[in-house]
């Protein structure tokens, strides 16, 4: 079944829906849940210093703070200060001499709550484009085709309705 035919089935609306709605409503603790267990913990960790595991192994209370500052921020369309600091570690390129600039790539170490709350965020701007058939249907490269997901999101934008 289609995502198109999931929300008839749910009881939803087939039209455009406005972006008002879904990018509007504060993210939730399943949409946190799915970032969270999606997310990589062995990832390295920007400038703030809080690493993977930190967050793999965050209390209820600590995950509910959490939210709230993905929340305000997402209020307030903005990101936090910190979150657009990065940590550059430049990388030698293999089979280069190592005593020129140019040889090397950087890498930029940011902010593992920012990469959750982005990743929440794609989550929503997925479904979006998905419901309202705004990709190519021969797009492959860049698209999440998990049907999990799209159902974790119905859910949070049909609340109390349930995909058959």
């Amino acid at each position: 079944m289609g995502n198109v035919a999931r929300m008839k089935a749910a009881g939803g609306s087939t039209a455009h829906q406005k972006p008002s709605h879904i990018f509007s409503k504060p993210f939730q603790e399943h949409e946190l849940d799915e970032a969270l267990s999606h997310f990589d913990p062995t990832k390295a960790h920007g400038p703030d210093n809080i690493t993977g595991p930190m967050l793999k192994n965050i209390s209820y209370h600590a995950k509910q703070e959490l939210l709230s500052i993905f929340n305000y921020s997402w209020s307030l369309s903005t990101l936090l200060k910190e979150w657009k600091h990065a940590t550059i570690i430049p990388i030698h390129k293999p089979g280069k001499p190592e005593n020129h600039p140019t040889n090397y790539r950087p890498i930029s170490l940011t902010s593992i709550p920012c990469k959750i709350m982005e990743h929440m965020i794609l989550n929503r701007l997925t479904f979006y484009l998905n419901l309202n058939n705004l990709l190519d249907p021969l797009q492959r490269a860049f698209k999440i085709s998990k049907q999990r997901r799209f159902n974790l999101l119905l859910c949070s934008t049909n609340p109390g309705q349930l995909p058959s």
